[in-house]
């Protein structure tokens, strides 16, 4: 670990504490006991929350998705990671990826764009459930992104 200013980087000198570092994210090998733990809790905060939260429809053990929400509460940006990829840099896209978003009160969705291949930015079309719209992300090469526009 190395203080990087406001930042610090994990890297071989925090082998010994974690030791799944790069395997645990790039590779989905994280010690078993740790993965029942996370699974625990991710399980229970769906339980506790299943409609307010944006997320991967369906098990997806490569990809991340974090959402932010601008300012005015206009638009909405929905980041996909992906990390399936090998020691040699190929990344393997994800295909079909379903993605629940969980809208803000008081808000309807008026379009969904999406690109998955860092390139422009497409329409797709979405399915309203409740508070909660779902969208299938064609494909997730290294980077997805997608423009959820409010009103």
């Amino acid at each position: 670990m190395k203080a990087k200013g406001d930042y610090t980087t994990f890297g071989p000198t925090m082998a010994d504490l974690f030791a799944d570092i790069p395997e645990g994210y790039t590779r989905n090998r994280i010690d078993p006991a740790l993965r029942r733990v996370l699974n625990k809790a991710a399980d229970r905060l769906v339980a506790a929350l299943p409609d307010r939260l944006t997320r991967l429809a369906e098990k997806q053990p490569y990809l991340e998705l974090t959402s932010m929400m601008a300012g005015n509460q206009q638009r909405m940006l929905i980041h996909l990671v992906n990390y399936d990829v090998t020691l040699d840099g190929v990344i393997t896209p994800a295909h079909g990826v379903n993605v629940e978003v969980a809208v803000p009160g008081g808000k309807k969705v008026e379009s969904v764009h999406y690109s998955g291949s860092l390139s422009t930015l497409k329409p797709v079309k979405f399915q309203s459930a409740g508070s909660r719209i779902r969208f299938q992300a064609d494909e997730v090469g290294i980077y997805g992104l997608a423009v959820v526009e409010l009103h």
